[in-house]
């Protein structure tokens, strides 16, 4: 498909933009389109919004201060998706940008079950201290369904590490199969002495440590593959 993400915007002054964005493409693979799901910054108080209405490409309008990137799940009538990606470019009069640029920081999802927090916490500090973005169950809106919510914030993601131990449930593995089904890059990671990875994930990839201690110099190998 060689749909993409098109966009609108309009100064309203002191800081403040109104904007649209839409799918855009040729009509034949617009008609195919059966809904978009966008996925907005999560400080929006409705950050994922549902279009329906092709007559519009599926538009949807919005206002706020900053540019930030948007994402979209293309749903097909056929039962295909797409994930798409736009940087919403926000220009004062005179062609001054909304915040000057930046370099955007890679961002790494750890999954993790109940039971496994403390080493959670030990790759979120590890991969701060490397100056890494870190998203979390936590970072899922609580105002979509689960499936959506989860699919939202790993869109998010650049890689996913999914904590595995012997007192994992099956949230991790659910997570970690999401990830794969979306192509975002995972690192199951082995924790503990009797730690074991879900017959049907792949091994190829997967890290173990036994200690807490561990866990720096591993994340620091996950940073390595990430850069």
């Amino acid at each position: 498909m060689s749909l993409e993400i098109h966009q609108a915007a309009s100064f309203a002054g002191d800081g403040y933009w109104t904007w649209s964005v839409w799918i855009d493409g040729p009509d034949a693979e617009l008609d195919q389109v059966h809904s978009v799901e966008w996925v907005l910054h999560p400080t929006f108080p409705d950050p994922i919004r549902r279009a329906t209405q092709r007559q519009d490409k599926f538009r949807i309008e919005a206002s706020g201060w900053g540019a930030f990137e948007i994402n979209a799940q293309v749903s097909t009538k056929d039962g295909r998706t797409q994930h798409l990606k736009h940087q919403l470019r926000l220009e004062e009069p005179g062609g001054a940008p909304a915040e000057p640029p930046h370099e955007e920081r890679p961002a790494v999802f750890v999954s993790a079950g109940v039971k496994d927090l403390r080493w959670e916490e030990a790759v979120r500090d590890a991969l701060e201290r490397r100056d890494i973005d870190v998203l979390t169950s936590s970072d899922v809106p609580g105002d979509a369904p689960v499936e959506t919510g989860i699919g939202a914030t790993l869109d998010r993601a650049d890689l996913v590490v999914g904590i595995f131990s012997d007192k994992s449930g099956p949230w991790t593995e659910r997570e970690f199969t999401k990830a794969t089904e979306k192509d975002v890059s995972v690192v199951p990671l082995l924790v503990g002495s009797h730690a074991k990875l879900p017959s049907h994930l792949d091994s190829d990839q997967a890290m173990h440590v036994t200690e807490l201690a561990d866990v720096d110099a591993a994340v620091g190998q996950i940073v390595d593959r990430l850069m």
